[in-house]
């Protein structure tokens, strides 16, 4: 009857706690041993015991959230705290405080008084007739746990028999194996055990008790606020009768001195009048959690109609911006499905192709020009993810004009990454290709009288020189010295000559380019070696930093060259500031560099620290003739930017006077997959 009663009592406590949704608002770490059933212990991996039982009620009543932490020892639980490893160490022996006179537990409190047990004697029942108190243990072997209580009475008694464990339950394991004829423990421990392991028959516990064992919760001195919520929680589970609840379910009434019985009619009144009061208080919370998750729940009901109504407006903002983009766009656009019908167009489509009819619905194929586009790259359009931009497309309409139009072609994908569409554009490029003829014609006479100016002057200097020689008739000058100088400079200045021809010549030839995979490293370190002899200075520094896995795909002869001449150029202007400072023992520094940019480029980079250049010199230094040096001919940097740009790269010179130059090589980058980021490092 009281079983069952209890029982119904359990069942409203859950309930009622069940009842409401409490916001997690503190995370409490618990340190426990687990190896102290039915106070504590682990079970299909959970935390379970009275002690358990007890703190998840004060967690409840106190919003925390409680992250369990099994940890063999007492002694090692308390150290969790220290340690901060841990909030809390739950079932701490209150001796462990009273009688410990080290500095360890400075640090740590206690809280008030979790439970309370006795300690007792428990024997085989063929055994107890001849124990009656303490005083006659001695002739038997005793189990007992180590540093406990009964442990430090016990250890003054002469002549006692005793194997000290490390818990309780490695105690109970001994005399159920009978390797002991008693045990010394804990009362509720061991009749826990007897009742679980149905052995309440064959053993007897003996009521003359040693002492009693107070159990308590260990917390960090100064978290005073989480201590007085825990005693608040412990008056509350003594207070409510959820202490004794608990402990009558994990610890059997056999053997247990039974309280007296109220009388049945007493009894039963108190029973109506608790389902009452707990009727009464499941209604007022009831109410008060409605009017709270009806509040909650308004809040968040405003919170989606204000989310709800922006993403209304935004969306609405979008098409419309969409709609405007495409109706504005200057290009042809339409949109295929994958069966080629049209699905979208904007006008521009009609006024474009002289139709006045919707072509929406329509396959797209039926239109000349979109049909001449799409049929160049078949089905590969609606097979893989790849996108045409940029592209020019001669074409003569149905009234024998000859048109250029501009086309881009990508596809649209679906959250799965799924072609379910195409998106063709397309527009009349005609006069703007005309106009670039033009200009280019422009330039190109421009460039050609530049660089016939160009050449009179290089040629006149060496041709005056001759003449002068020719015009004093020195070669009759009887002096053998004179006449063989002559000799000299009339044939460096033929060679000058001659050289300068083959220069223009090579510059100006067509020259059919042998593209290959080129792997980045590999160049930068073949060009130096062929270089390194002639850099050879102590006040010279070499420095190479290239990342591995750059790969482009160029013409490897024009990029060699290009590379060995600007790196010819940075030392001798380096070399030239050496001489201008005959006194300064300074080491410059020639560094080439090379990374990815992330934006389909490499980038291969030159810098000196020699004479340098100013604004003006750098705007001219790609111009043809010109030169800074004094036997130089002004073609190498222009040279260097032609085949670049006719890589479809660019050159970008900074320099400052006096100080450095950096020359940039950008280069488009082929290269599959992820960069390395592991560098070439190498000075020399």
């Amino acid at each position: 009857m009281r079983g069952y009663i209890r029982l119904l009592i359990s069942i409203i406590f859950c309930l009622l706690l069940n009842l409401d949704v409490l916001a997690i608002d503190e995370v409490i770490r618990v340190a426990f041993d687990p190896n102290n059933p039915p106070f504590q212990f682990m079970e299909d991996g959970k935390a379970m015991g009275i002690h358990i039982d007890m703190l998840n009620y004060i967690a409840t009543k106190n919003n925390f959230h409680l992250y369990y932490i099994p940890v063999q020892g007492e002694y090692k639980c308390l150290e969790s705290i220290i340690n901060n490893q841990a909030d809390i160490a739950l079932g701490i022996n209150n001796n462990s405080f009273i009688n410990n006179d080290s500095n360890y537990y400075d640090g740590l409190t206690q809280s008030d008084v979790l439970t309370q047990s006795d300690i007792c004697i428990i024997a085989l029942k063929e055994k107890s007739y001849t124990i009656e108190d303490m005083l006659y243990i001695n002739n038997f072997s005793t189990a007992i746990e180590n540093n406990s209580v009964n442990y430090s009475y016990l250890q003054g008694m002469k002549n006692l028999q005793y194997r000290v464990v490390g818990n309780q339950r490695e105690a109970f394991l001994l005399i159920t194996e009978k390797e002991t004829d008693l045990l010394v423990g804990n009362r509720s421990s061991i009749l826990y055990q007897l009742d679980r392991e149905k052995l309440m028959e064959n053993y007897i516990i003996i009521n003359n008790y040693i002492t009693s064992i107070e159990y308590s919760i260990a917390v960090q001195k100064g978290n005073e606020v989480l201590l007085d919520k825990i005693n608040i929680g412990i008056k509350d589970l003594r207070i409510k009768g959820k202490y004794q609840d608990i402990f009558d379910k994990w610890v059997p009434e056999q053997g247990i001195n039974v309280r007296s019985w109220v009388k049945p009619f007493a009894f039963l009144i108190s029973i109506v009048i608790m389902i009452f009061l707990f009727i009464s208080f499941i209604q007022y919370r009831i109410r008060k959690m409605l009017k709270k998750q009806v509040s909650i729940k308004t809040q968040e009901l405003q919170k989606i109609n204000k989310e709800l109504k922006l993403r209304i407006l935004e969306n609405y903002n979008y098409n419309e911006l969409n709609n405007y983009i495409v109706k504005s766009n200057p290009c042809a656009i339409i949109v295929i499905d994958n069966h080629y019908r049209i699905t979208l167009c904007n006008e521009k489509v009609k006024s474009f192709l002289n139709k006045s009819a919707d072509p929406i619905g329509t396959n797209v194929m039926d239109i000349p020009l979109a049909s001449y586009i799409l049929e160049r790259y078949d089905s590969k359009i609606f097979n893989q993810n790849i996108a045409i931009t940029n592209c020019e497309l001669k074409y003569t309409d149905d009234n024998n004009a000859r048109k250029v139009y501009r086309y881009n072609i990508y596809q649209l994908l679906n959250i799965k990454e799924e072609i379910y569409g195409v998106v063709l554009s397309f527009e009349d490029i005609t006069q703007e290709v005309l106009f670039k003829e033009e200009s280019f014609e422009k330039q190109k006479n421009k460039a050609l009288n530049k660089i016939i100016a160009g050449i009179a002057h290089e040629i006149r200097n060496p041709l005056t020189s001759i003449k002068i020689a020719i015009d004093t008739k020195l070669f009759r000058h009887n002096d053998i010295q004179i006449q063989n100088q002559m000799s000299d400079l009339l044939s460096k200045e033929i060679d000058r000559v001659n050289c300068l021809i083959n220069d223009l010549i090579d510059y100006a030839k067509p020259y059919v380019a042998q593209k290959e995979r080129i792997e980045v490293q590999e160049l930068v370190q073949f060009c130096i070696g062929l270089m390194l002899p002639g850099l050879r200075n102590k006040q010279v520094k070499v420095c190479v930093e290239v990342e591995q896995n750059l790969i482009i795909f160029e013409d490897r002869k024009q990029i060699e060259q290009v590379l060995i001449n600007i790196i010819l150029n940075a030392s001798e202007s380096i070399f030239e500031k050496i001489k201008l400072e005959p006194n300064n023992q300074h080491i410059y520094k020639l560094l080439i560099t090379a990374q990815n940019c992330n934006n389909g480029y490499i980038n291969i980079q030159v810098y000196d620290e020699g004479v340098g250049m100013n604004n003006d010199a750098i705007k001219q230094s790609t111009d043809l003739f010109y030169t800074t040096k004094t036997n130089g001919k002004g073609i190498g940097l222009s040279f260097c930017k032609q085949v670049i740009e006719d890589n479809g790269g660019k050159i970008i010179i900074r320099s400052e006077l006096n100080k450095y130059a950096e020359v940039t090589i950008k280069l488009r980058s082929v290269a599959i997959g992820n960069y390395s980021l592991n560098k070439l490092y190498k000075s020399y």
